[in-house]
């Protein structure tokens, strides 16, 4: 790193700006403007049509934030947005609800400012529960980093990974889905770029009511995550990979449904998930529509091998 300038990074973040995540808004931007090392431009996009008059007031007075008001709860614009309006050398993104360790942005962009061959780092995540417990995230930084996210196994958080502004351009931000953007973008920029991924952790998600992970359609609309990788130019020969965690999410998708008793939306799902040769399996779990069942399909695999023990 150049001793006599500072490199410049661009931090986005994505707010409601509701009364409710004031204090936590307030936090996360607290460990962005006291980084040390880097210079900040904090660039906060707030995605409400009626966002709080005494949140936007203290944003507003924030001299060094870049503030960018979106007329709708679109947070996948409010991504984009953001991405746009970065001038530093490197980006990255931080939730209102979660918060940058010191030291942190520095650390990444030591080793972006070294190599200029890196496009991406990314670190790990510590995690603190409602009762303030930290617990260190098991992130698998594997050899094959998008091979690892095609089997359905994710270790990038929004907050987990500095970009390189140069390369990590605005095509890796089109055509995103609505849950789990960042297994798709991480997908993106590890079939195509340079990815590091060091042993360290830089950040801090808290479990916070409210928080879009905790909508159950986060996990029931995963299959849309892998037809997203499966359209990516670079997705190669991790195409086979894709298909089967596709079929496995379609399926989780209509036990959701059929649970629920929603039996028409589990039998789009579930004939969507049959395709050969990966959802084949799941062929036997049709009798469980048929009969318009909603126990567990575990119940149906006790009976199964029951049967097949005798």
């Amino acid at each position: 790193m150049n001793a006599n300038r500072l490199p410049r990074v661009s931090v986005i973040v994505r707010t409601a700006a509701d009364a409710n995540r004031f204090g936590t808004l307030r936090r996360a931007l607290d460990s962005v403007l006291t980084q040390q090392g880097v210079f900040v431009e904090p660039i906060v996009v707030v995605n409400s049509p009626a966002p709080d008059p005494t949140v936007m007031a203290w944003l507003r007075g924030l001299g060094d934030a870049r503030i960018e008001v979106l007329p709708t709860h679109d947070h996948i614009a409010a991504l984009r947005r953001g991405r746009e309006l970065v001038t530093g050398e490197s980006f990255c993104f931080l939730d209102d609800d979660d918060e940058y360790l010191p030291g942190a942005l520095a650390r990444r962009s030591l080793v972006l400012d070294a190599n200029s061959k890196i496009d991406c780092v990314v670190t790990r995540l510590e995690r603190s529960s409602p009762a303030g417990h930290l617990v260190q995230s098991n992130a698998d930084f594997a050899a094959d980093l998008a091979g690892t996210l095609a089997r359905g196994r994710n270790w990038m958080a929004s907050c987990s990974a500095s970009y390189r502004t140069s390369t990590v351009t605005m095509q890796f931000f089109d055509d995103l889905p609505r849950h789990c953007e960042f297994k798709v973008i991480a997908f993106r920029v590890a079939s195509s770029l340079h990815v590091v991924a060091l042993d360290m952790v830089t950040h801090r998600v808290h479990d916070s009511e409210g928080s879009l992970n905790k909508d159950p359609l986060h996990k029931v609309m995963e299959y849309e995550v892998f037809e997203k990788m499966l359209r990516w130019r670079d997705a190669g020969s991790r195409r086979a990979l894709l298909r089967r965690s596709k079929a496995r999410a379609l399926h989780r998708a209509a036990e959701y449904y059929r649970q629920r008793g929603e039996f028409s939306r589990a039998w789009v799902h579930q004939w969507q998930s049959l395709t050969p040769p990966y959802g084949l399996r799941y062929v036997p779990f049709v009798l469980l529509l048929l009969a318009k069942n909603r126990q567990p399909a575990s119940e149906l695999r006790k009976r199964m091998g029951a049967r097949s023990a005798r």
